[in-house]
């Protein structure tokens, strides 16, 4: 089997930005842009000095937000279990082929998981950096949103992940089941959305 190769930016390139969790600086988007670098992901995982970009979408139908439980047949292990707010994954090289790199990952991601498209509906929000764990300091999420009409009850990768719907005080009586970036997302985004 073919190792995986991802895309990330060295840290040097960003480090000035990582100084909080939750990062709404829009320059940072096109940094990483212009300085967008791959690695083989087993190398990648253990490199401090390299952030691995990850899109990270949540996804919001009228008042309540999709969740997600990931399994363990999951590739990253140390997530196994937690409950997310993001859906999203690694850039690789085949995502080059689109208009914006990013973008294109978490279009790919959507499709793979939830056989979701997005009919240019994602919005922009920001970054969350989190260098308090292992699997923080090697990745670096790029926040979008989207709000659909319908809710999504089933997952192409049943094997890998679980949904369901959360109202906002679900979300916060469940906090400490999340993995940490959905509680940063959650603190500083969501808790005060209307």
């Amino acid at each position: 089997m073919q190792e995986e190769i991802v895309l990330g930016v060295y840290r040097e390139k960003i480090d000035k930005y990582l100084i909080k969790n939750f990062i709404e600086d829009e320059n940072l988007y096109n940094i990483i842009l212009d300085n967008i670098s791959s690695m083989e992901r087993h190398i990648a995982e253990e490199n401090k000095s390299f952030k691995q970009i990850i899109p990270y979408l949540f996804i919001k139908c009228n008042d309540e937000y999709l969740v997600y439980r990931r399994t363990k047949k999951q590739t990253e292990g140390r997530l196994h279990e937690k409950l997310s707010l993001g859906i999203g994954g690694h850039i690789n090289p085949i995502d080059t082929e689109s208009h914006n790199i990013i973008t294109g990952g978490l279009e790919r991601e959507l499709i793979e998981e939830l056989g979701l498209n997005t009919n240019d509906s994602l919005k922009f929000i920001g970054f969350i950096n989190d260098d308090s764990n292992e699997v923080g300091k090697v990745h670096l999420g790029v926040v979008f949103k989207m709000e659909i009409d319908n809710k999504i009850d089933d997952v192409v990768e049943k094997q890998k992940m679980t949904l369901d719907w959360y109202y906002i005080d679900q979300i916060y009586t469940d906090i400490d089941r999340f993995e940490t970036w959905s509680q940063i997302l959650f603190r500083n985004l969501i808790s005060t959305e209307k």
